[in-house]
């Protein structure tokens, strides 16, 4: 990031220089390399929001009954409807972390930490699900990290029904 802001300055510095002399090829040459400069360290700057988003565990976005989640290692994309359970789980890297649980899709479990962007958004969304006890949500979330804890499990009329089975 220095050298980009390096690059920044000395370009600047050029395109001055070549203003104040009044050498169209000494100011052309400051503008193209000013303007090349800025862009490198836009690139760097996206790139830092991006690793301090992945040391805060990812980000996460909700939309209606959708959860998507953007981590280190990917995105996932879930929908309410597909839930089976949801664990509170304790992680040494992040704290707590929620789980979630699609196994009638075939899908893996994706984790959440808690400390993750948009992480206070999964609250509303669960807040949605049948039979959730807000209470209970909120009161293991706030524990030390330790063990696996299920804080919801879909009935398993309602799993058969949502997932198209009798």
């Amino acid at each position: 990031m220095a050298l980009a802001l390096g690059a920044l300055a000395a370009s600047a510095w050029l395109a001055m220089r070549g203003i104040s002399s009044g050498s169209v090829l000494l100011a052309g040459t400051g503008i193209a390399a000013l303007l090349s400069a800025g862009l490198v360290s836009a690139a760097l700057v996206q790139r830092l929001r991006f690793r301090r988003l992945a040391d805060q565990g990812g980000l996460v976005e909700v939309d209606e009954r959708e959860i998507r989640y953007f981590g280190v290692e990917g995105c996932a994309v879930l929908s309410l409807d597909h839930l089976d359970r949801i664990d509170i789980r304790g992680s040494e890297a992040f704290g707590n972390c929620c789980v979630l649980h699609r196994s009638a899709t075939g899908m893996q479990p994706v984790t959440i930490p808690v400390t993750a962007r948009g992480a206070d958004r999964l609250f509303d969304a669960f807040a949605a699900l049948p039979g959730i006890s807000l209470a209970r949500l909120v009161s293991v979330s706030r524990q030390a990290a330790g063990e696996t804890l299920t804080i919801w499990e879909r009935a398993r009329e309602s799993r058969l029904d949502s997932h198209g089975r009798n």
